[in-house]
């Protein structure tokens, strides 16, 4: 397998460093994880990710530090902390749709999952929420913290060493797709392009779909845009099939037509989205829906024109992490879709629901 491959190459990436840094109280529940799951708490983090993203991260280094409150955590990249969250050891952690109410017999837990209330239980009282939401043990909360967070990460962490390694691993698979690929396009350009699948929680997995879109597609001047673009609709099965709900269908939120018609009108005008008044209010209304129906977008897909997907995923994905903005070229033919709202001005309370 391809995983096993690059554990046995143990191509580790030294061009940034990844730090887990606990209190105290905090430093030991690792330990606790280890001790219940039979393996090595870090080890199993990559391992996971890689089944998530195809991409094997940089080792985690843990340290403990006595500057640290007891029961806080840190993930730090080259020395700057990009999460903190406090773990107690002796309550059970209750994660929550923002829907549910949160029980006033626990402790807040604050943001450790974005999009969701947490909250500390002692287990005498996990029968109140047991039905509502996920049920974690300290150390499995911390497991699934520090993932996530790295997760969402990984196009920064992503360097020219990590490519290399890529393109290693493709090449002894499809030799003659990786050279072809390489000589239409740069390593810098091919490096952008993986960070932006990464940035926006596409697999890397299979590899030699990646590179023969590049082979294949590749013009002079190209921008890594429109690359993405060619790459992303070859993926589509792969990318369909991850944000799909138990009932294999695809739930998308849609743009009327004249809505999108006034974001083809600004990506004509090359206008700038993050200034322009029409995109801050609609995306504070995607915002403001996603929370109010969280429960029900488990995979929320905003399905829009293919001229206007990169420019909505950059604004909107810095505001909602978990938001996919989807063209419709990347919908394969025969994908089932149910359209759980139409936002018909950029106000909310003015956008309509229907089921297709």
């Amino acid at each position: 397998m391809l995983i096993e491959r690059i554990e046995s190459s143990k191509t580790w990436s030294n061009e940034s460093k990844v730090e887990l840094i606990t209190g105290n109280a905090a430093g030991v529940l690792f330990k606790d994880w280890e001790a219940s799951h039979s393996f090595e708490f870090t080890e199993h983090i990559c391992k996971q990710i890689f089944e998530d993203m195809g991409w094997f991260l940089n080792k985690i280094h843990i340290s403990r530090s006595i500057d640290l409150e007891a029961c806080c955590c840190q993930i730090r990249i080259d020395g700057c902390i990009v999460s903190e969250a406090r773990f107690l050891p002796n309550l059970y952690l209750a994660v929550l749709s923002k829907r549910e109410e949160v029980p006033p017999l626990g402790l807040d837990a604050g943001i450790i999952f974005e999009n969701f209330n947490c909250v500390w239980l002692e287990q005498k009282f996990l029968y109140k929420v047991i039905k509502r939401g996920t049920i974690l043990t300290p150390a499995n909360a911390l497991f699934s913290w520090l993932k996530t967070s790295l997760t969402q990460k990984l196009h920064e962490l992503f360097g020219f060493e990590d490519l290399q390694n890529i393109i290693d691993l493709a090449t002894k698979t499809c030799p003659e797709t990786v050279t072809e690929a390489l000589k239409t396009v740069t390593k810098p350009l091919l490096l952008q392009v993986f960070r932006n699948l990464l940035e926006e929680g596409v697999t890397l997995q299979p590899l030699e779909n990646i590179f023969c879109s590049i082979a294949l597609h590749t013009k002079e001047d190209c921008t890594s845009e429109y690359l993405t673009t060619i790459v992303r609709q070859n993926l589509s099965q792969h990318i369909c099939a991850k944000l799909a709900d138990e009932y294999d269908f695809l739930n998308v939120i849609l743009l009327s037509s004249e809505l999108e018609s006034k974001f083809l009108q600004l990506n004509m005008e090359n206008a700038g989205i993050n200034k322009n008044n029409v995109c801050e209010d609609f995306i504070s209304s995607v915002a403001a829906y996603l929370k109010q129906n969280r429960k029900y977008c488990q995979y929320p897909v905003l399905l829009v024109h293919d001229n206007i997907r990169s420019l909505l995923s950059k604004a909107l994905r810095k505001k909602i992490s978990d938001l996919h903005i989807l063209s419709y070229s990347e919908i394969p033919a025969k994908r089932c879709l149910e359209t759980i709202h139409t936002f018909s001005t950029c106000c909310s309370n003015q956008a309509t629901d229907s089921t297709s």
